[in-house]
C-alpha cells in the first residue's frame, strides 16, 4: 500500500452530498506524516466558498504548524488570497464545465 508523506488537511462540509464525510474518516493509516480531518458542519461541498473564514484560519494553522513552524508572518490576509484564488479557479473550472457541457449538447 502506498503512503503519501505529505503534511495533509482535509477540509470537508458535513452537509456535502457528492463526497459523503465518512470517505474522509480515518485515513491515517496512508499518511506517513500529519493527517488533519477537518469537519465543517453545515458546510456543503464548497467549504473554500461556503466558510472562507474557518478554510483561511485551518491553512493558516497547517501552514505554522508543520509547513514553517518558525516562520509568524503568515496571517489571515494570505490565507484569504489563497482561499480566494482556490475560489476564482472552481469558478473558472465551474465555466469550462459548462461550456464543454453546451458543447457536447449535455
Amino acid at each position: 500500500m502506498e503512503r503519501l508523506s505529505t503534511p495533509t488537511l482535509m477540509i470537508q462540509g458535513g452537509s456535502d452530498y457528492c463526497d459523503d464525510p465518512k470517505e474522509s474518516e480515518s485515513l491515517e493509516r496512508f499518511f506517513t506524516e500529519r493527517y488533519d480531518r477537518l469537519l465543517l458542519e453545515g458546510i456543503g461541498h464548497f467549504p473554500h466558498r461556503e466558510s472562507p473564514i474557518q478554510v483561511a484560519e485551518a491553512v493558516i494553522r497547517l501552514i505554522r504548524d508543520v509547513v514553517s513552524p518558525t516562520c509568524h508572518d503568515i496571517g489571515m490576509e494570505k490565507a484569504l488570497d489563497f482561499v480566494m484564488f482556490s475560489r476564482f479557479k472552481c469558478r473558472m473550472f465551474d465555466k469550462a464545465k459548462q461550456s464543454k457541457s453546451r458543447h457536447a449538447g449535455i
